[in-house]
């Protein structure tokens, strides 16, 4: 996945994606795929660590994040097989396994903790009642779960997988009482599912959800928590998606905005800079075909 600023979410994972008119091989598609960012939702601190290691196009684990969400639950906590508890474990070693770089066993324990979530508390089964809905203390966490399931399944290199959890965990999103989260939590979601259609050439998936997330932002009546953070990375993915499509005119356009979200975020400067050079090289590159 990808990279993160000094508060914002970007890690580079995706490789530049080639459009229909033009398939590169394998070696080439490696050279280019410095040029990606990603958003990847959490971590912020913990992603700015290691800027170095993005670079070379090494993957930071999704593991911790897991651990967000259920932590906070304490449903007869003294009950060593209730739910919970079951679940805790579950993350708790899905983590340790992740640690040891055992993605594929990390995997299964996550998997197995969501089927535990879903089906000791469905859905609609309220447990108790805020102002205006009634919420599932533990569909709240889907979220957390189904988001954290995708981002393994991605970085496996299992689109189809990564598609299907992103969507649940898009889905989930209705179950966080935080407006301002929610909102993030979607933007973020439908980037990183944008990213996968766009690595499985599904090109038109793609662009729908790069769109709908850009859209959501847009029609924020004020500025949600935290997305002024996470919103350059998604308006530069487009961008750059445009480019590789070989729609330059578009592809300028949202990579200039996407320079004035970062600038207006106060994001690190690292950023920008790799916003500047695409933005550069489509200017460039559409400079060269006006001459011709």
């Amino acid at each position: 996945m990808r990279y993160a600023s000094h508060q914002a979410l970007f890690h580079r994972y995706i490789f530049a994606i080639t459009p229909p008119a033009r398939v590169l091989s394998r070696n080439k598609r490696k050279e280019q795929s410095f040029r990606r960012f990603s958003t990847r939702f959490g971590f912020r601190e913990y992603l700015q660590k290691d800027f170095k290691s993005w670079i070379k196009g090494e993957f930071l684990f999704i593991s911790l994040f897991l651990l967000c969400g259920v932590s906070g639950v304490y449903i007869y906590t003294n009950r060593e097989n209730t739910p919970v508890k079951r679940v805790e474990k579950l993350l708790s070693h899905a983590k340790e396994c992740a640690d040891r770089d055992e993605r594929q066993k990390a995997l299964h324990d996550c998997l197995q903790s969501l089927t535990i979530i879903q089906e000791t508390n469905p859905q609609g089964e309220a447990l108790y009642s805020s102002q205006n809905a009634l919420i599932n203390p533990l569909d709240r966490h889907l979220f957390s779960v189904a988001f954290g399931i995708a981002a393994q399944d991605e970085t496996l290199g299992n689109r189809y997988a990564a598609v299907r959890h992103y969507l649940e965990a898009l889905q989930s999103t209705e179950f966080l009482s935080d407006s301002d989260e929610k909102v993030k939590s979607k933007v973020v979601t439908m980037d990183r599912i944008a990213q996968c259609y766009e690595e499985l050439g599904e090109f038109t998936a793609a662009e729908k959800y790069y769109r709908q997330a850009i859209q959501l932002y847009q029609t924020l009546k004020r500025p949600a928590s935290g997305l002024d953070q996470e919103i350059p990375g998604v308006v530069y993915n487009y961008g750059h998606f445009l480019w590789k499509g070989g729609r330059l005119e578009e592809a300028q356009e949202y990579l200039t905005k996407a320079k004035g979200l970062a600038m207006k975020a106060n994001l690190a400067q690292g950023y920008g800079d790799k916003i500047q050079d695409t933005l550069t090289r489509v200017m460039d590159e559409q400079s060269r075909n006006n001459s011709q």
